[in-house]
């Protein structure tokens, strides 16, 4: 392979980055794609199948279109042998080969090809500068690079207001080297230039307030002030909310006290989320009563968030209070979360309390008919240590994988419970020699979901399970039953638990062969726009799917829809201004179809509310269960696969809630 030094890249990047005169943004069409040219349907067959080194003879094809998708086929995986073929369509006839070429690279993670995309970065062109070859190339330089380029990248200023795809290329390269770790005050300067100034495009401005939003390590004392001072004047919801969770990096108290302050005023949902996130970086004391007031707010998500803040940092001395404000509360959602807190910081020794607590909650287990409320006061329990016998029971005897691994979760949450030292005291070794015994007979039941909970909890040092366990004949056995590639997440956390138990072990870690193909006739008959009608409990959602972009999801989606796969299944997983997840046929996030599918990454971002991306264990690990955005989430650009957007129903997102179902998906063009 071919590379510039990095010397060379140091020498060469600023006037390369810098010297670009003002254009118009790209005017040329992109490349013309047809689903059913048999060619096309060759080379994405290829890809599906993951013959790569097929897929790379092709790099090199006369036609434009079958360079286009094959450079863009290794977006999806590693360049490996055809590092070189991919590297010279970087200076591809065709610009939207080049643009393919430039995001590849990118996602290879790769720090070697960072100087090809320099050198490939075209400061005159018969068309235009400002197109999505150097767009993509300033934002690869953000995955590969290292801080020097970071200081070169935010050091351009020659960049016009209407050179929107430089901007994004700029800063969303910028972003990308604060995703992973890489900050310096240049960059911090840069951003916070463009965000406070509105007349640059929103979709730049969002992606720099999400740079302070995603920041895990970066200090912004210099622009709290600036921050809140932008967020008062800032009418973009998507930009005001990533500011907002952008000043949990302060304990500054005038910025607690905007943050207070601002909890009455804002009237976005999603922006109360993450006022809320933000404050828990501030003293409790000084920030709980407000947060409390907001366990009966009238949106779910706002008081779940006010609930889960007092169960990562309620302190035990108010925990009866706690208990006291869950009586008055009627969502189970909030009121199980609720309880949670009280459980997890209620001294041991209130006996009377926690029996009250266990009673109400095994009560209300056996009355509710909602699976998921069961699953609610299962978390409840999981504080409680003398429900470990009742929760095991439970466990062992429940017919619904749901209860059977939600009951497993919770004897997990037990032992990792910092209290139990002190509240077994000597009978520590004791207790954890009966639960490694129970934990083998509970993995012997073979159920998907619980082995994984077990092995992940064996695997946890902090656990205390190791020395209690002699054998992992049991952990074999169960790896053996599994069925691969569907349960490929559980049988990888097995083969870590066996190491653990047995480090002689010669078990590895695996990823599956995607096994699902496209059947052509069928993703054909909904021509280039399929829209998929979501009939919920709660409402109807319409999503654009999206085959030129996705197509074997696309079709796996149809495919699944067209044999009512989807029908009746909930929504398992709500994360308040992030996703609703759903698609498991178990309902707890552990079950699939029998196939794989593999992953497709494309030049799509997750910039708005609304995308569909599908939910998986790593990457080629995609199978039946999908995700909706709450907000924009540029974090995961690059590693979920989008496949569609909402065209309408996001009311209907917004209130979905888990447990919530599903009852059928239609497939129309």
């Amino acid at each position: 392979m071919q590379f510039i030094t990095k010397a060379g890249i140091i020498l060469c990047v600023f006037s390369i980055f810098a010297c670009v005169p003002p254009t118009a943004e790209e005017k040329s069409a992109p490349v013309s794609l047809s689903l059913s040219d048999a060619t096309v349907q060759n080379i994405l067959n290829l890809q599906t199948k993951a013959k790569m080194d097929s897929v790379g003879m092709m790099l090199n094809h006369e036609s434009p279109i079958i360079r286009y998708l094959a450079t863009n086929a290794f977006s999806s995986n590693t360049p490996s042998a055809h590092a070189d073929a991919l590297v010279s369509r970087l200076e591809d006839p065709s610009l939207h080969v080049r643009a393919a070429a430039a995001y590849a690279l990118g996602q290879s993670g790769e720090a070697n090809f960072a100087g090809n995309l320099l050198s490939a970065f075209k400061d005159r062109d018969s068309i235009s500068v400002n197109n999505p070859q150097n767009s993509n190339i300033l934002e690869g330089i953000g995955k590969i690079a290292d801080k020097q380029q970071l200081e070169n990248l935010a050091t351009i200023n020659t960049y016009t207001k209407t050179d929107t795809l430089l901007l994004l290329g700029q800063v969303k390269g910028i972003y990308r080297f604060g995703l992973r770790g890489i900050y310096s005050n240049t960059g911090n300067k840069a951003m916070m230039d463009i965000l406070k100034d509105t007349e640059y495009p929103e979709k730049v401005r969002l992606v720099a307030a999400h740079y302070f939003s995603r920041a895990k390590s970066m200090n912004i004392e210099s622009y709290k002030f600036e921050l809140a001072d932008l967020i008062r004047r800032e009418n973009n919801a998507d930009v005001r909310m990533a500011m907002y969770y952008s000043l949990r990096h302060t304990k500054d108290p005038k910025i607690r006290d905007f943050l207070m302050a601002r909890l009455d005023t804002e009237t976005d949902y999603r922006s109360k989320v993450n006022i809320i996130r933000a404050l828990g970086s501030f003293r409790y004391i000084q920030v709980v009563d407000k947060i409390i007031s907001f366990l009966k707010d009238d949106n779910v998500h706002v008081a779940k968030t006010a609930a889960n803040y007092l169960v990562e940092h309620g302190k035990s001395e108010d925990a009866s209070f706690y208990r006291e404000f869950s009586q008055d509360i009627k969502d189970w959602n909030v009121k199980t979360t609720l309880l949670k807190s009280v459980t997890k910081n209620m001294p041991h020794y209130f006996d009377k309390a926690r029996n009250k607590i266990r009673k109400d909650a095994l009560s209300a287990i056996s009355q509710s008919q909602n699976l998921y409320e069961q699953a609610g006061y299962l978390s409840v329990l999981g504080n409680d240590i003398d429900s470990y016998s009742s929760l095991k029971e439970m466990s062992l005897n429940a017919t619904n994988p749901l209860i059977k691994n939600k009951s497993a979760e919770a004897i997990a949450s037990i032992l990792m419970n910092d209290q139990i030292s002190s509240y077994l005291k000597g009978g520590l070794n004791k207790f954890r020699r009966t639960a490694a015994a129970d934990i083998q007979q509970l993995i012997e039941q073979g159920d998907v979901g619980v082995i994984y909970t077990l092995a992940n909890l064996i695997s946890n040092d902090k656990s205390g399970l190791k020395q209690f366990i002699s054998t992992d004949d049991f952990l074999v056995v169960a790896l053996s039953k599994l069925q691969m590639p569907k349960h490929v997440e559980t049988y990888n956390a097995v083969v870590k638990a066996i190491k653990i138990v047995n480090p002689t072990s010669t078990k590895t870690v695996v990823t599956p062969e995607a096994n699902k193909e496209i059947v052509w006739s069928e993703l054909e008959k909904y021509g280039d726009r399929p829209i998929a009608t979501i009939n919920t409990t709660k409402g109807v959602i319409r999503l654009e799917l999206y085959p030129y972009d996705a197509p074997l999801s696309t079709y796996s989606f149809i495919d699944l829809a067209n044999k009512d796969f989807y029908d009746n299944k909930t929504f398992h997983r709500v994360v308040p201004n992030f996703v609703i997840q759903g698609g498991c046929p178990r309902g707890d996030g552990f079950g699939s179809a029998d196939y794989t599918i593999r992953s497709e990454f494309s030049q799509k971002y997750y910039d708005e509310a609304g995308y569909v991306g599908m939910a998986s264990a790593g990457p080629h690990t995609e199978s039946t269960q999908f995700f909706i955005t709450h907000s924009p989430t540029p974090h995961l650009d690059g590693k979920y696969t989008i496949f569609a957007k909402v065209l309408s129903g996001m009311e209907v997102v917004h209130a979905i809630q888990e447990g919530d179902v599903m009852t059928d998906i239609t497939i129309s063009n």
